[in-house]
């Protein structure tokens, strides 16, 4: 799933942004690039959650928000 961010709480840029899947063996949160795109594999839409977390350089404090998957619904495979 890609995912683009472009909106920032006051004073934060892409930069003070990390992105990942909560509740995910090996997943960590990367850093958002300029382009402002998150790409994630979903394996298990049910218990996975899509995580981003924005943390002010000034003071040292963070928001984190969650987007539940489990509505998710995927294109039957052609072929």
């Amino acid at each position: 799933m890609a995912v683009g961010f472009d909106d920032f709480a006051d004073g934060l840029t892409y930069e003070n942004v990390k992105v990942g899947l909560y509740n995910s063996a090996g997943s960590g949160l990367v850093t958002l690039d300029s382009d402002k795109d998150a790409v994630v594999h979903i394996t298990d839409p049910i218990n996975q959650k899509l995580m981003a977390v924005q943390t002010d350089p000034e003071t040292g404090g963070s928001y984190t928000q969650y987007w539940d998957l489990s509505e998710i619904t995927y294109a039957p495979k052609e072929g």
